[in-house]
């Protein structure tokens, strides 16, 4: 005889809630050659985490660790030094897999940014990879004071003001002069910073 209960028991635990780890965050040891990824963990039902890399410009994702539930960091030592690597986190338990935030990093240079889900990020940028002019919009009320681009080195290759960036939304980017390869585009609003891959195409 089953215990009285015990299906709506079961039903209750295959229900919990499953929630996106937040606060994903990479940064490069210089001394050891490593990225060290840290996240804060929200959920108590899941099976494991799911970390997958990428140096593609966000396609080609592959699992590179599975770390166990309640664990809220991990160490990549299989990194090169100058590379652009995008790294995401997803929860998994059972069958269901969260939706998951990515951050991007470039190895050898203090330059990274986490990259919220895309409802969370304030602006949008595109095309992305781009060959003439990148456009970016900003969403709600923010405005950008200044973009900065740098190259896979971590060199400053160009900054600039927008003028009178408390009127404009919409904001354009010349990459024309640019060679075919990758860099990052840095963003500075009042309040934040924010930093993401940028592939350019001929």
């Amino acid at each position: 005889m089953g215990i009285p209960g015990g299906i709506e028991l079961v039903m209750a635990i295959q229900h919990k809630e499953i929630v996106s780890p937040t606060n994903f965050t990479a940064e490069y040891m210089d001394n050891s050659g490593t990225i060290v990824l840290s996240w804060t963990d929200l959920s108590k039902a899941e099976d494991a985490y799911i970390l997958e890399r990428s140096v593609d410009s966000s396609a080609n994702f592959i699992t590179v660790a599975q770390p166990w539930p309640d664990e809220i960091s991990f160490e990549d030592h299989d990194v090169e030094s100058g590379q652009l690597y995008l790294y995401r986190i997803r929860t998994s338990a059972g069958e269901i897999i969260t939706i998951a935030e990515t951050v991007s990093i470039l190895a050898s240079s203090a330059i990274s940014v986490r990259e919220t889900l895309h409802e969370q990020v304030p602006f949008k940028i595109f095309p992305n990879p781009a060959s003439n002019e990148i456009y970016i919009t900003c969403k709600q009320d923010t405005k950008i004071i200044r973009m900065k681009l740098y190259n896979m080195n971590g060199n400053l290759l160009d900054q600039i003001e927008p003028d009178n960036p408390l009127n404009r939304s919409r904001y354009s980017y010349n990459c024309r002069n640019l060679a075919q390869g990758s860099y990052i585009i840095q963003i500075d609003t009042k309040d934040d910073t924010w930093t993401f891959p940028l592939q350019v195409v001929k």
